[in-house]
């Protein structure tokens, strides 16, 4: 005895387990009733209960034992799908149990009645040649596969079918005939006999109507009477409408009675759909997008407005007392980002002032009472200044040089390290003021200051200025920056090996890459400086961060690598 335990009822269009029935029987009779009713079923064309694998008619039957009956369902007749494990014992995978349920189950009376009164309407109102339930559909593409729409027709230049969707069940069924029709660039509409967005949908239900757009298609009485009056094939289409509220996107749904000349078509899959749920989603999300970015952009607008006005509010403020506590300020606008210091160079806009032809720095010291607020200035490198611009010849250094105020050799090594470029005037004035041996130093200083970035550089520059001397004089091949001008290289030699030994290694490596060596030890007839150099040649000699960086931009051209 092979009982059949699933149980597919047609009426109720639900897989039933067969206990359900049998536990319904009070007595005998139940049994009796239930197999009439089966039996007359049957002979009617139009069977309740099926085998729910492969649809195979069923009787209910019963065996003898040693209390009672016992009640099982059977096929009536040998399945026409040869191969129900139930019957056969050959196990079958999912898909194909699945292709097999749905051509029974998809043709419950629900599904019937549907698709003869669209069938009918479609005939009478667009297309007398519809084909209902027979038309099979071969692949443009030479593949074997074919298809047999509920129904198909054409509606102006667009081959149309239409799928009935009653039972829920059958994911890949409803994903293989989609990708067949839009293969071969074929409408597909589903279609509904019920639809309500309120209550449980299965994922089947789903997988139709939001990749459609989220429209989701139902034939109701509505739509029947819409379609007679409008002498047209009509359709309820629900269809989610979303709304932005506090810059966040909800939804509802909304339906309306259409007809299918309201229908527009997807360029790829070729499927219809009335209203673009997910466009107009995407639209309300970049227009949060848009909504949030230019909230940020104000809130960091009014933050950068708060940042650069106190800033501007302090300047004020140290113009007007000339404190020395500034230290917390200048940290704060040291630390400032791009769009920061853009904005504040934009609001203070100092680069470009003048006054009697005067920059900012030379207007405020001329003045007076103003060194704390020069000095900030000067050091707060994020503050846009152009020290170079003024349109007289009287220079920022040539206001400072001509100044009795002991902080001007303060200010000047700042300017130097604001990019403060030394003038043809201002070397004409140093050269006027000063004896030609302190005027050919400063001058010489002033250009190893052009190359220093920070104040640590311009101090390291000011404490071995002489050696830097020495290595220039190398450089030149002549003795000017040191001595009287009586003493010459020789000198020059020995004052460096015995008095700058600290940096020897940079005096070395400059004597030898500048050839200064060759004439050295031609004029040593004593030996003395030869002798030292031989006898220390090939040793390791210490070398000097600080001094290394502020040597590497004065002399670019010594390969300290080289050795």
């Amino acid at each position: 005895m092979v009982s059949i335990e699933i149980i597919f009822n047609r009426d109720l269009h639900e897989t039933i387990n067969a206990d359900y029935y049998f536990s319904k029987f009070v007595d005998k009779d139940d049994y009796v009733l239930l197999r009439r009713q089966l039996v007359k079923r049957y002979k009617g064309k139009d069977p309740l209960l099926l085998c729910d694998e492969c649809g195979t008619e069923l009787e209910v039957s019963c065996t003898k034992n040693k209390l009672d009956h016992t009640y099982y369902f059977k096929h009536r007749r040998d399945p026409e799908f040869d191969k129900c494990s139930i019957k056969t014992g050959i196990q079958r995978s999912k898909e194909e149990i699945q292709k097999s349920q749905y051509l029974f189950k998809s043709e419950s009376k629900q599904h019937i009645l549907l698709k003869n009164k669209v069938g009918a309407i479609i005939q009478q109102y667009i297309y007398p040649e519809v084909i209902i339930d027979k038309k099979n559909i071969k692949d443009k593409f030479g593949d074997k596969e074919r298809r047999k729409p509920d129904v198909f027709f054409i509606f102006g230049n667009r081959e149309i079918t239409i799928e009935f969707q009653i039972n829920n069940t059958f994911h890949s069924v409803i994903e293989e005939r989609e990708a067949f029709y839009e293969r071969n660039h074929i409408s597909l509409i589903w279609v509904f006999g019920v639809f309500n967005p309120y209550e449980f949908q299965s994922i089947t239900i789903k997988d139709i109507y939001i990749p459609n757009a989220n429209n989701a298609f139902v034939f109701d009485s509505e739509a029947e009477q819409a379609s007679h009056e409008k002498k047209t094939l009509c359709l309820k289409v629900w269809y989610k409408k979303y709304k932005v509220e506090a810059n966040e996107i909800e939804s509802d749904w909304e339906n309306e009675i259409i007809s299918i000349d309201q229908l527009k078509y997807d360029n790829i899959t070729h499927r219809p759909y009335y209203y673009n749920s997910p466009a107009e989603k995407n639209k309300l999300l970049k227009l949060i997008e848009k909504r949030k970015e230019e909230e940020t952009r104000k809130k960091i607008q009014s933050q950068l407005d708060e940042k650069v006005n106190s800033i501007k509010n302090f300047l004020g403020k140290l113009k007007k007392e000339d404190n020395p506590f500034y230290i917390d300020e200048l940290v704060k606008i040291n630390n400032f980002n791009p769009y920061e210091i853009e904005a504040l160079n934009k609001l203070l806009n100092l680069n470009t002032y003048q006054k009697n032809g005067n920059n900012i720095i030379q207007e405020l010291f001329l003045n007076s009472g103003h060194k704390n607020l020069i000095t900030f200035l000067l050091k707060a490198k994020n503050i846009d200044l152009d020290l170079n611009n003024n349109s007289t010849n009287n220079s920022i250094l040539f206001t400072f040089l001509q100044s009795k105020e002991p902080i001007r050799f303060e200010l000047i090594d700042l300017i130097f390290t604001r990019d403060y470029l030394l003038k043809d005037s201002d070397i004409a004035f140093i050269n006027d003021n000063y004896n030609k041996n302190d005027a050919i130093q400063l001058i010489q200083k002033y250009k190893y200051f052009e190359k220093a970035d920070t104040l640590e550089e311009i101090s390291i520059i000011t404490k071995y200025l002489h050696e830097l001397f020495v290595i220039e004089s190398a450089k030149n091949n002549e003795v000017v920056l040191l001595g009287n001008g009586i003493q010459g290289k020789l000198w020059l030699a020995n004052l460096a090996i015995f008095s700058y030994s600290k940096l020897w290694f940079y005096i070395d490596l400059a004597f030898d890459q500048f050839g200064f060596y060759k004439y050295i030890l031609e004029l040593d007839k004593k030996k003395v400086f030869t002798n030292y150099y031989l006898n220390n040649k090939g040793k390791t000699y210490p070398r000097h961060d600080g001094f290394e960086v502020i040597f590497k931009k004065i002399f670019p051209e010594i390969h300290i690598n080289s050795r």
